[in-house]
C-alpha cells in the first residue's frame, strides 16, 4: 500500500494528488511523500480520522524523524476496523520554516461482504427452461460491503453435470450478464454462480441461481409401437376411487386403458400427481366404456394413480384396467394427432406429442368446418 501525501515546496504546496486506499489488518502500511526543497528534515505522524480535534496529531503513533527519506513503513500496527486513519508529513528547512499536509487516509476492512440473490434470468426472477443453446443469462442482487464498498462481480456458468468446474469472469459493476457463443446440452441443467469482491480484496461467498433446464428441439409426434404391462398395486375405497401405485422411470412413456361394463353413463376423472384429467370414454358396440390416457414420467419414482369413476350404477362397476410401459417409441409426425368417434355426435381428438426435456406447455386447437356440395346443394 503506498499513500502519497503530495510535492511540498519551501512557500507552498504543490501538484496535491490524494490516494484512496482500503487495507486489511496485518498488512505493512507505507507513506511515500514527495518533496522539492533545500536542506530538510521530515517528521511523520500517522493518525485517526476519530481525533478530529487533534487533526495534525499523533494519537495513533508518535511523531518519527525520517530525515532525508521519502517513504515510511509500518508494521505491528493495531488498527480498528471501518475507521479512517491519515498520515501527515511536515517538511522543515534549515531556518526553520515549515509545511505539514495530510493525506486522504486509508479505511481498514476486515470483514466479507455480504451475499444477495442470483437469478437464471435476465429480469431479475427464474424459470425452468430455455430454448437457447448459445446464450445464458443471469442477473443479481443484494451483495454488499458496507466498510470498503463492492468493487466488482464475479460470475460463472455451471453445468450440473460438472458442478466443480468454476471459471468466473469479471463484470464490473453490472448485475445482468449474458454469456454468448455457447454449446449449451439439450437437457442439461445449468445455473449461475455470483460472488463479489469488496475494495480490500475479499471475496463473498459464492451463490448459485435455481437451475435452467436448456430444451432446444420442439415437440415431435410419436408411436409406440410395442407395450410391455407394468405390475402395479392396487387399493379401493368406499368413494370407488381406485388407487394404482406403481414405480415409474424418467423420460419413459405409460398408457392407462381400461374397459368398463355394466352402466349405461358414465364420467371417468383420472389424478396423476397434482393434475385432475377428465377422460373422455368411447362407446363399444357391446354397450361397455372404453378408455385410455398416456403420460411421459418426469422423474424416476414411485408414481400414485388414482381413478375415480362416477355411474348410477357404481356399485356394479368392475372396472378392468391395465398400466402399460412403452418399450419401444419411434418418431412419427404423422401420428402426432389423432381424431376418434366416442359417441354418435362427440369426436375426441388425442394428442400424441412428447417433449422430453421440456415438456408440452399448451395445446393450439384449431376447428375446421366441413361443407359438402352435391348437385350444386349445400350440405
Amino acid at each position: 500500500m503506498v499513500c502519497q501525501v503530495g510535492d511540498f515546496s519551501l512557500k507552498n504546496v504543490a501538484h496535491y494528488k490524494p490516494v484512496e486506499m482500503i487495507v486489511e489488518l496485518g498488512e505493512i502500511i507505507n507513506c511515500l511523500f514527495l518533496i522539492v526543497m533545500y536542506e530538510f528534515c521530515v517528521i511523520t505522524t500517522i493518525y485517526t480520522f476519530k481525533t478530529i480535534v487533534l487533526l495534525l496529531a499523533d494519537d495513533v503513533l508518535s511523531t518519527l524523524n525520517t530525515g532525508l527519506h521519502t517513504s515510511v513503513s509500518f508494521t505491528n500496527v493495531t488498527l480498528k476496523h471501518a475507521t479512517r486513519y491519515y498520515f501527515t508529513v511536515t517538511a522543515v528547512n534549515e531556518v526553520g520554516l515549515y509545511t505539514t499536509l495530510a493525506s486522504d487516509g486509508f479505511i481498514v476492512d476486515v470483514n466479507r461482504p455480504s451475499t444477495g440473490v442470483v437469478f437464471n434470468s435476465a429480469n431479475h426472477k427464474d424459470v425452468s427452461f430455455q430454448s437457447s443453446t448459445s446464450e445464458f443469462t443471469a442477473s443479481w442482487h443484494g451483495f454488499q460491503d458496507h466498510c470498503s464498498g463492492v468493487q466488482n462481480y464475479c460470475v460463472a456458468l455451471v453445468d450440473e453435470e460438472a458442478p466443480n468446474n468454476l471459471q468466473f469472469t469479471n463484470v464490473a459493476l453490472q448485475t445482468t450478464f449474458t454469456f454468448t457463443n455457447l454449446l449449451l446440452v439439450d437437457g442439461h441443467k445449468y445455473r449461475a454462480a455470483v460472488k463479489v469482491v469488496d475494495a480490500a480484496g475479499h471475496e463473498s461467498d459464492v451463490v448459485f441461481s435455481s437451475p435452467v433446464t436448456v430444451d432446444g428441439s420442439p415437440p415431435s409426434g410419436y408411436q409406440c409401437v410395442r407395450y410391455t404391462r407394468v405390475s402395479a398395486n392396487v387399493t379401493s375405497d368406499q368413494y370407488f376411487l381406485n388407487l394404482y401405485t406403481l414405480n415409474v422411470q424418467k423420460s419413459v412413456l405409460y398408457a392407462i386403458e381400461g374397459i368398463i361394463t355394466n352402466t349405461t353413463s358414465i364420467s371417468i376423472v383420472l389424478q396423476i400427481d397434482n393434475l385432475n384429467i377428465p377422460i373422455p370414454e368411447r362407446v363399444l358396440h357391446n354397450g361397455s366404456y372404453y378408455f385410455s390416457y398416456t403420460f411421459v414420467s418426469t422423474e424416476t419414482k414411485q408414481q400414485n394413480v388414482a381413478l375415480t369413476i362416477n355411474s348410477d350404477e357404481t356399485y356394479l362397476i368392475n372396472p378392468q384396467v391395465s398400466i402399460n410401459e412403452c418399450a419401444e417409441m419411434i418418431t412419427n409426425e404423422s401420428h402426432a394427432f389423432e381424431a376418434v368417434q366416442i359417441a354418435p355426435d362427440l369426436i375426441a381428438v388425442n394428442v400424441f406429442a412428447v417433449d422430453l426435456e421440456s415438456d408440452i406447455q399448451s395445446v393450439i386447437h384449431f376447428r375446421y368446418d366441413y361443407s359438402f356440395v352435391l348437385n350444386g346443394h349445400c350440405l
